[in-house]
């Protein structure tokens, strides 16, 4: 890699993470060229290069920023590739990680919020890369299972279950008992989500057997 990419890497990188802060700190509607680019330290002319408009900058950001487009092929491990016993194991994994990313990550409830309430074009081009993100996912996963189970719509409630309690702990301290906000309830959110998994697969079988 040249110094100048490292450079226009390292100039990105500290836009993106100005955006991060701002966000964080106040909300997207204080989002704005100016705002940016004194918060990064840069020019406004490099935003522009760089990320083309103030919708192009946050649409990085936000792609950047999101679960789903977060996980790389070697996170997902290669699903359609694992031995079938593996495979209840990699989906526990991608969804307790999820629990805990959107739990720790107050920048990442803000985003579902923002999609939830904005209607922004730029939202829905997320969602929509999102989606076929998550189509990827599903599609990896259910060509390792045989069943009869509707897989789309249990991972559905699965995931909506997830956006639903981690967004809520922000406005709420508990949900139907079970504390949102200390360890104690996390933990057993997250152990819910195996006890999902591990009913589900109960009706899974080896496509290949």
């Amino acid at each position: 890699m040249s110094n100048k990419t490292r450079d226009r890497s390292r100039t990105e990188q500290k836009i993106l993470d100005a955006v991060g802060r701002i966000v964080k700190e106040k909300d997207f509607d204080a989002l704005g060229i100016n705002a940016v680019a004194e918060e990064a330290g840069v020019g406004k002319v490099l935003i522009y290069r760089y990320f083309g408009s103030l919708d192009g900058l946050v649409r990085e950001w936000a792609l950047r920023s999101h679960y789903w487009m977060s996980l790389q092929s070697d996170d997902m491990t290669d699903i359609a590739d694992l031995p079938f016993p593996e495979v209840k194991g990699a989906a526990d994994e991608i969804f307790r990680n999820q629990m805990e990313t959107m739990m720790e990550d107050p920048l990442m409830r803000k985003i579902i919020r923002w999609h939830l309430s904005s209607g922004h074009p730029v939202s829905k081009e997320i969602m929509a890369q999102v989606e076929e993100r998550g189509k990827e996912l599903m599609e990896s996963f259910k060509s390792r299972c045989a069943t009869d189970l509707d897989l789309d719509v249990l991972i559905s409630l699965l995931i909506g279950g997830v956006y639903y309690l981690t967004v809520l702990s922000d406005q709420a301290e508990v949900f139907n008992g079970i504390p949102l906000n200390n360890e104690e309830g996390r933990s057993r959110l997250k152990d819910g989500i195996s006890q999902f998994i591990d009913l589900v697969f109960r009706d899974v079988r080896d496509p290949e057997v």
